[in-house]
């Protein structure tokens, strides 16, 4: 990893801090597809890991990469650095198969954005609930068709009180911690 210089930092901290302000104005506004909330917080997420110097998740020309379909060789590091790899995604990752693999939302974005206040919503609330809710998963496709047969495409399973709880329900386990 290259450490960026603190211009180059101060650019990304401001631009986080911007689509904080689109998250803001996006769940005022109560627009119900998700589709352009996902945007915004993808660029939030993006921008958030290059200000903390984690950078892998911006082009070279500071746009934020999408990671569909992420491909394992190119994007190696990037997916490294995501907050849940299950054992399968991590064997693709380091070489030793070959499957498709998704990045996906832990919390899917539908259950962070039923997660705010709506009527006092702020950027610190949006911050604080990004920060404790917006995760990155790497699982494989077939895990994740699993996940959708389970009805855990868009939603978090019953009583759940982890980030992580969908995976858990469908027996994944994040190889980053064992």
């Amino acid at each position: 990893m290259t450490s960026l210089d603190k211009n180059t930092i101060v650019k990304y901290e401001k631009l986080k801090n911007s689509f904080l302000n689109h998250i803001c104005i996006y769940i005022k506004s109560e627009f119900q597809p998700k589709n352009l909330l996902r945007s915004f917080v993808d660029n939030w997420y993006a921008y958030a890991k290059e200000a903390n110097n984690i950078n892998y998740f911006v082009n070279k020309n500071g746009n934020p990469i999408w990671f569909n379909n992420p491909n394992p060789k190119k994007h190696k590091l990037a997916l490294l650095n995501m907050d849940f790899i299950s054992e399968d995604a991590m064997n693709v990752i380091n070489g030793f198969s070959e499957k498709p693999l998704v990045k996906d939302h832990s919390v899917p974005i539908n259950e962070i954005f039923n997660l705010f206040d709506r009527k006092n919503i702020n950027r610190n609330q949006v911050e604080q609930t990004l920060l404790k809710y917006c995760r990155l998963g790497v699982i494989t496709k077939v895990e994740d068709e699993n996940l959708n047969s389970k009805g855990l495409r868009s939603k978090m399973p019953e009583k759940w009180d982890n980030v992580f709880a969908r995976y858990e329900k469908i027996g994944l386990i994040n190889s980053k911690i064992t």
